[in-house]
């Protein structure tokens, strides 16, 4: 039982050990590239659980195989103008959590990010967790993050990225987050 974190600093150890029979990971989405690289290095399948303060685990999701989450049993999900209200056998009472979700009509959903990390600029909304991991799909990145910054006036329109990895190709990274993001969110510095 892991985070990513954990799993991108196992995956670039020398750890040799007898396969598990799973990893299960918790508290934020892994890359694709990076579940695959996990399985393949150590043999075995990576689950990811979904959860939250508000209501504790709730869903998961093989990320080899499914870029959807599936709803656990007993969990029962709306969603009203403010967000998302989750139901359960296994708590009383109606939690509203403060994750953005994309609702689908089978029981799966995305997650587009936090309440609190979304952003508009220009009219537009996406969600820094989304950015994030979109960043984090590009060979080479070990770790980075987008930032919205303030300008002079304090009005939030600003992204830099800032990466860490060795050899990453800062005008390659360029090219795939103009390819991948809307304009208005292609950051306006990439910081290595």
């Amino acid at each position: 039982v892991t985070t990513p974190i954990h799993i991108r600093a196992l995956i670039d150890s020398t750890l040799v050990a007898k396969p598990p029979v799973r990893i299960v990971s918790a508290t934020e989405p892994l890359a694709l590239e990076q579940a695959k690289e996990c399985e393949n290095r150590f043999k075995t399948k990576l689950v990811e659980l979904y959860g939250c303060t508000e209501a504790g685990s709730m869903a998961s999701r093989t990320p080899t195989s499914q870029s959807l989450w599936r709803w656990f049993d007993g969990i029962l999900v709306r969603e009203d103008e403010q967000g998302v209200i989750i139901e359960s056998t296994y708590f009383s009472g109606d939690r509203r959590i403060q994750d953005h979700l994309d609702l689908h009509l089978d029981g799966q959903f995305e997650i587009r990010g936090r309440n609190v990390d979304m952003i508009n600029i220009g009219g537009k909304r996406t969600s820094l967790l989304s950015l994030n991991h979109l960043l984090h799909q590009y060979p080479g990145i070990l770790g980075g993050t987008f930032l919205q910054l303030e300008d002079a006036n304090r009005i939030r329109n600003r992204l830099v990225a800032i990466v860490e990895g060795p050899g990453i190709d800062i005008d390659g990274l360029d090219r795939y987050l103009r390819d991948h993001l809307d304009p208005v969110f292609v950051p306006k510095r990439l910081i290595k």
